[in-house]
């Protein structure tokens, strides 16, 4: 068990009339994506869990309001399969024996974003400002290169050997 250890990344996904505009990279600066972090099992061939949080509007439904607002996500996935996802850069390991089930546990306890603040997906996760600077050069460049689309790219920020 101790070399089986799941993966954990921050992952970014192209955002709507946002991240293929260049004039808006100033105004949003990392958030011109979508960020959230991504766990998958060693030797993965991209099946992995998303967590993040978005903003929801609120929206009307047949039954009511449905209120709007941060909330916290968690979905199992491909890195393949989304239209969306730019590619992940592994930031760590989890510790032997904990899967992304107690992760997801554990950060669905942390406050997601308060509305009207300047809080977003990153501020919720990321505060390393060395890695975010690391892992916006490497997403735009990507995105820019126009490769990304289910390519499932990823790398490791740590240093480790990486398939």
């Amino acid at each position: 068990m101790r070399g089986n250890k799941y993966r954990v990344y921050g992952a970014a996904f192209s955002r709507d009339r946002i991240s293929n505009n260049p004039s808006l990279e100033a105004a949003y600066g990392p958030a011109i994506f979508h960020w959230g972090l991504w766990v998958e099992p060693k030797n993965s061939k991209g099946q992995g869990c998303l967590l993040h949080v978005e903003d929801h509007p609120q929206m009307n439904s047949r039954t009511g309001v449905i209120p709007g607002g941060w909330k916290f996500g968690y979905r199992e996935t491909s890195a393949y399969q989304s239209q969306r996802f730019i590619g992940r850069i592994m930031i760590g390991k989890l510790p032997a024996g904990i899967g992304p089930e107690e992760l997801k546990a554990r950060l669905a306890t942390i406050a997601v974003p308060r509305q009207g603040s300047e809080e977003n997906c990153i501020t919720w996760q990321f505060v390393i400002d060395k890695f975010m600077a690391y892992a916006l050069q490497r997403f735009k460049k990507w995105y820019s290169s126009g490769t990304w689309l289910r390519a499932g790219k990823a790398e490791s920020y740590v240093k480790r050997k990486f398939p």
